[in-house]
């Protein structure tokens, strides 16, 4: 997941820099938005799974 996070973190800082350069403010904003929630993706461990409930299964 950090490797796909990165992706979307560098692609989608490169498109709000190409709609900013080109006057699209609000759409430049929620990419760079995406792109830091992206990266805060990257810079976050992921969380370890969840302990599973015993099951109740008895037969």
């Amino acid at each position: 997941m950090p490797s796909t996070a990165r992706y979307i973190q560098e692609l989608t800082d490169q498109l709000s820099q190409l709609a900013s350069q080109d006057g699209m403010r609000d759409l430049a904003y929620l990419l760079k938005l995406a792109s830091q929630e992206a990266q805060t993706m990257v810079e976050t461990p992921p969380a370890p799974p969840a302990p599973q409930a015993p099951s109740d299964d008895h037969g």
